[in-house]
């Protein structure tokens, strides 16, 4: 049955023109056939009432019921029976689903898991990893890992491998090679191999040839340890995850700034706390070291024996460390071998400031024990003659009226021994040990000098003079009053001088000087004939019986005598005792 150009319309107010039932239909046809049937419908409705402007309402399949003017460029409702087979994709999941397919063929094609089927990620960002191997890719392999779980990994051999991350966690990419040498294929004739790592189209990372055993990238929002605290001294702005580092000030006091330029040896500063419980920071700001062998070192104390703040060995530049004590008090010490130092302007001096800190004494310019060091005033001032007030003791002075801790008190009651010597050329000493154990040894010069230029009067506090040294004369002309007490058992006077002026020669005076509880040794027995009242150690000396010479054959023998005192006399040879000849006549010329 064909049937074309038909055509059906119905009049304004006509019955049959008006949509009924519940779904507002129109009837237009119905069909009954046992062959092919088809038809394409077009419909059109004159609204009534618009006064000749036709308005067409056609029925498109797409966009349904469509307000048109143009009546000829619109296709309408078609249908052909039985339908035609066309084979595709009918899986509206699928990449390449088809619409017109009436039959699915199995062709669908489906998306990586998390991505779209152009490759971009339903969530989050992309993730690209591109590996070029090099000619060894069996060495290589590579994970990455999200907030530190493994999320992707692989070898080294070419790859494109997209993962979707989440740029508000933490990514570390990570390579392996088991030679120890990357990627590098060049060194073995071949090529280096590479990789490259992009983020939503961003090259974020890059590597070729040799990297080592290992190389790495982090991204994302991985953890910046440091002091979050706005209100600590050493907040990081930069720093996400607080590492429990911040240092609180105990006070609102403005720091004190010192510069040191180490030399020789060792220096230290010891700060105190300006107020109770306020602890003591020091911040260092510039300042360099020999890094084989000088040091700058930090105690958490008075001094060098407290425990340890900071550690400066080995260390080149200390910009930037901060030391906090947990008590009172902080050393700062400043170690140099003599070598290369800032003195010699070979390192740059420590510029460092100290928070809280204070340095404690009498601050009243009055005062007889003024220091100008002190920052704070610790009630120590004394106004009126300073010395040693102890009328026992040695220093004894009878003008002081504060007393200044200079007191050197014998710590025995026997007398001193006196010694008297008078200096030549050369170096010459003398050592005393302690009677009283514990006690120590003391030297109380009485006289003396010496060429200030060449000549020198040295005491030290052992047995030798490589033992520290209690007092230096280097420079001294007159030595009169000179105190040292020894810290130990033995005591060394030292006497040096040069060829020029001298003791010997009666330029100077000799030394005269005293040593109180020392070891003096001789007979200590009152029954002996040669007992020695000054002597406080018996050195086994001691006589008993008569004492005179024992010796027959001398001149003054003493048949009386028991004990020999070794006083025995002889006569010349060839004469008696005399003084006549034994042989001959005796000429005397005088």
């Amino acid at each position: 049955m064909t049937a074309e150009d038909g055509a059906y319309y119905a009049l304004p107010g006509s019955a049959n023109g008006f949509p009924v039932g519940p779904n507002n239909r129109v009837l237009l046809g119905q069909f009954t056939t046992d062959g092919d049937f088809s038809f394409n419908l077009n419909i059109a409705v004159l609204d009534e009432g618009v006064g000749g402007t036709n308005l067409y309402y056609p029925w498109n399949n797409n966009a349904g019921c469509v307000n048109l003017l143009n009546y000829q460029d619109v296709t309408g409702l078609g249908l052909t029976y039985p339908s035609v087979v066309i084979p595709g994709c009918t899986d509206v999941t699928a990449c390449n689903y088809d619409a017109a397919a009436t039959e699915d063929d199995g062709s669908c094609v489906f998306a990586e898991p998390g991505l779209d089927c152009l490759g971009n990620c339903l969530v989050g960002s992309a993730l690209v990893i591109d590996i070029t191997a090099d000619e060894y890719p069996g060495e290589n392999s590579w994970a990455l890992t999200e907030d530190g779980v493994l999320i992707a990994s692989g070898d080294g051999a070419t790859q494109s491998v997209t993962v979707c991350v989440d740029p508000t966690l933490c990514y570390v990419f990570t390579m392996l090679d088991s030679f120890g040498d990357g990627q590098f294929g060049s060194d073995f004739g071949g090529v280096d191999g590479t990789t490259s790592i992009t983020l939503d189209g961003t090259e974020i990372f890059t590597s070729t040839g040799d990297w080592g055993d290992s190389i790495s990238h982090e991204f994302g929002t991985c953890p910046v340890f440091g002091c979050t605290d706005p209100a600590a001294f050493n907040f990081d702005a930069a720093a996400n995850t607080d590492d429990g580092s911040c240092v609180t000030l105990g006070c609102v006091d403005a720091p004190i700034n010192n510069v040191y330029c180490y030399d020789t040896g060792s220096v230290s500063f010891t700060w105190e706390e300006s107020s109770p419980g306020s602890g003591v920071l020091i911040s260092i700001n510039a300042g360099t070291f020999e890094t084989c062998c000088d040091e700058l070192i930090i105690y958490d104390g008075a001094d060098n024996t407290a425990p340890v703040l900071y550690d400066g060995t080995g260390v080149g530049n200390v910009a930037g460390v901060i030391a906090q004590s947990t008590g009172a008090a902080i050393t700062i010490e400043f170690n140099g071998d003599g070598s290369i130092d800032c003195a010699s302007g070979a390192r740059v001096a420590t510029d460092y400031d100290v928070y809280c800190g204070t340095t404690f004494g009498c601050t009243d310019p009055t005062a007889d024990n003024y220091d100008a060091n002190a920052l704070t005033d610790d009630g120590s001032c004394l106004l009126g003659p300073i010395g040693c007030t102890d009328v026992n003791a040695l220093n004894y002075d009878p003008v002081a009226v504060n007393d200044d801790g200079s007191c050197v008190v014998p710590a025995c009651t026997d007398a001193p021994q006196n010694f008297v010597y008078c200096y030549d050329t050369g170096v010459v000493s003398f050592q005393y040990g302690e009677f009283v154990t514990g006690g120590g040894v003391i030297i109380a010069v009485n006289a003396g000098t010496f060429e200030t230029c060449c000549d020198e009067l040295m005491i030290y506090d052992g047995a030798d003079n490589t033992a520290p040294v209690l007092y230096d004369g280097t420079g001294v002309g007159d030595v009169a009053g000179v105190i040292a007490q020894s810290t130990g058992a033995f005591i060394t006077i030292e006497f040096n001088g040069d060829v020029s002026v001298d003791c010997a020669s009666g330029a100077r005076v000799a030394t005269d000087y005293d040593v109180y509880c020392a070891v003096i040794e001789g007979c200590t027995d009152p029954t002996a004939t040669n007992y020695d009242a000054t002597a406080n150690t018996d050195d086994g000396s001691c006589l008993f019986g008569v004492l005179g010479c024992t010796d027959a054959t001398a001149c003054n023998y003493d048949a009386a005598a028991t004990t020999d005192d070794g006083t025995c006399t002889f006569p010349e040879p060839g004469l008696d005792c005399l003084g006549n000849c034994l042989v001959g006549s005796t000429l005397v010329i005088d």
